[in-house]
């Protein structure tokens, strides 16, 4: 038979409930103590049974991301998997397992965390920004349960602990960075502004301008882009305004790829014509002209999601944190006029 934790107790000279308490790393122990079992366990190359350990503890070692697997634009964009690496990194040294729960297949996001929190499947979740609402902050408080938004929700944002890129300085930086070449007439691109991020970048856009005491024009401001081809379309009505503008900001790399197409096509040139500044320094070197972006450190994103989810777990919950993490501005061809 293999050797059980009353075979440790007894070389250790000890109640199988204090070997079960140096298991867990009770503070009760002394650390003389816990040296004597832990040798002992080594002496006799006992292995504690993590599953039963897990269960005494009413702990899982799981964390749950939640994903919506329908988001194709999500899992087409290799920022997620940087965020994912970033994550697995913490939660891995601390023995911990990530699971992905597609909000989706379960019938809704409110079912999906119904489903982690009722059956007890992890021991605390990330949740992005996107899927945020007051009824899941309320379901996962009242169940007690740890939990990180990635990204800054739309909804209760002072409620909850939450990371996120600090996108209106990346919008500022762009903006101001193109001031500074001599463009004045600024335009800016983006997806959909139903999203935190893009309204975020925008502002830092409006803010920057502002204080150079330049105006908004609205008619240099276009959303709801997705695609190369979105880009292209929506830098074709830049260009057919008069004035025209001669700088743009892109609120990520594909619009701006579209737009450069659309500019090229028109006989003009980038930068000498109009300058162009990118998000996310996703293949911005090897576009034609290299392209000038915000640099967005989502790895870091990963990183500070699951440290602060980590202190949680362990009960360090001395009101909530909201952790802004910086860009930086890459300079390259695109906007050195």
């Amino acid at each position: 038979m293999g050797v059980n934790i009353q075979d440790v107790a007894e070389r250790a000279q000890v109640s199988k409930a204090t070997v079960s308490r140096v298991i867990n790393d009770s503070p009760t122990i002394s650390e003389k103590t816990k040296e004597r079992v832990r040798r002992a366990m080594r002496e006799l190359n006992y292995v504690p049974n993590s599953i039963a350990r897990n269960f005494a503890n009413q702990n899982t070692r799981n964390i749950a991301l939640i994903v919506d697997i329908d988001d194709q634009s999500a899992f087409k964009n290799p920022f997620f998997y940087e965020e994912l690496h970033g994550i697995e990194t913490v939660i891995y040294r601390e023995d911990y397992c990530l699971i992905i729960a597609n909000a989706h297949s379960m019938g809704g996001h409110r079912n999906a965390i119904d489903n982690i929190v009722l059956q007890k499947r992890a021991d605390g979740v990330i949740i992005p920004a996107s899927i945020v609402t007051r009824e899941i902050v309320k379901l996962l408080k009242d169940n007690d349960v740890p939990f990180v938004v990635a990204g800054e929700p739309l909804c209760c944002a002072d409620e909850v602990n939450w990371v996120d890129i600090n996108n209106r300085q990346g919008g500022a930086e762009a903006a101001r960075h193109l001031l500074h070449n001599g463009y004045r007439r600024i335009a800016f691109l983006s997806g959909g502004m139903e999203n935190k991020f893009n309204q975020n970048r925008y502002e830092g856009y409006r803010q920057a301008l502002a204080d150079a005491g330049i105006e908004v024009d609205e008619k240099y401001v276009l959303t709801d882009g997705v695609t190369i081809e979105d880009g292209t379309g929506m830098m074709e009505r830049l260009l057919g305004l008069s004035p025209a503008p001669d700088g743009v900001i892109c609120s990520n790399n594909v619009l701006a790829h579209g737009a450069i197409r659309a500019i090229k096509a028109a006989g003009l040139a980038v930068p000498g014509d109009v300058g162009i500044v990118g998000f996310d320094n996703y293949l911005a070197e090897f576009l034609n002209p290299p392209l000038t972006t915000v640099d967005i450190n989502v790895f870091e994103l990963g990183v500070q999601s699951g440290s602060v989810l980590m202190r949680l777990i362990k009960s360090e919950r001395a009101g909530n944190k909201q952790i802004l993490i910086s860009t930086e501005l890459i300079e390259r061809e695109s906007s050195r006029r």
